[in-house]
């Protein structure tokens, strides 16, 4: 449990990285560093160190930067401690929205590695590069969408497949998808099974069918039962019968993926869900 302490010019430091593959390495450590040294250099007592580890500058919602803040509004913190800018938040607006709080609090934004402050150039500063970080996450979001659209072009399906697909874990692995996705040998069958069942006896109750793939010892990647929600999940998505619904387009592309039905027979699953 975190104590305050009393003496004077305190700081409070806080590390941040986004991705897994940064958790594994030495770039948290690094920043505690940096940030220690900084304030040993400066004269700041490091009262405690709040570490939001894989998490994304895009939101403000971030466990530890949270309980950083509300750490500085129940303790006299002089200091919020970062490496730079950018670890901060990527969003202008949030930027200056929570620096205001902690001004409130009697709490200044520190960049070990940058000249930010209250003087006018100091401010200018910290302005531009807050905007910066906000350019440098749209740029960011344009490539990755850029990316995923043309593998989607490609056939390629770039997220997490659905159930009766291995999941290959790219994102983990902070790997890029490139290949199509593989039929999961424990499911692929009993999900296709399933589509053919509906088409055959026409039965489109999702509990009835949810019952029906539980007795047949049909589960989630995590081992879980199916439920009726997902059920229909599985009825309604065009990936089991080849097509990936590109969403930076609105078109049907094709997916170079095993179809489990036709384009036709999804169609006929959705009206027979309508009661068509």
């Amino acid at each position: 449990m975190r104590t305050a302490l009393t003496n004077n010019k305190r700081a409070v430091l806080y590390v941040r990285v986004s991705s897994d593959e940064q958790v594994k390495g030495t770039s948290l450590d690094d920043q505690v560093l940096k940030c220690k040294e900084y304030c040993a250099q400066n004269g700041f007592e490091v009262v405690d160190t709040f570490r939001d580890e894989g998490a994304s500058a895009k939101s403000i919602d971030r466990v530890e930067f949270l309980n950083a803040i509300e750490f500085c509004r129940k303790n006299k913190i002089e200091a919020f401690v970062v490496v730079r800018v950018d670890r901060f938040a990527r969003n202008t607006e949030d930027h200056f929205s929570v620096r205001k709080i902690l001004l409130d609090y009697g709490t200044t934004l520190h960049s070990v590695t940058e000249p930010i402050g209250d003087s006018p150039v100091g401010k200018l500063i910290e302005t531009v590069l807050a905007g910066t970080s906000e350019f440098d996450n749209a740029i960011r979001k344009i490539r990755c969408s850029g990316g995923m659209n043309r593998r989607i072009k490609e056939g390629i399906y770039p997220w997490k497949p659905p159930i009766g697909y291995i999941c290959a874990n790219f994102k983990k692995r902070d790997m890029k998808k490139t290949e199509c996705d593989k039929p999961d040998p424990a499911r692929f069958q009993m999900v296709k099974r399933l589509l053919k069942y509906v088409l055959e006896t026409g039965e489109v109750s999702n509990k009835k069918l949810a019952e029906l793939v539980n007795s047949w010892g049909l589960t989630l990647r995590n081992g879980k039962k199916i439920s009726p929600q997902q059920i229909d999940r599985i009825l309604s998505n065009k990936y089991f019968a080849g097509i990936i619904s590109n969403p930076f387009d609105g078109a049907d592309d094709p997916g170079k993926h095993e179809a489990m039905i036709t384009v036709e027979e999804h169609e006929k699953i959705q009206l027979m869900r309508k009661g068509k």
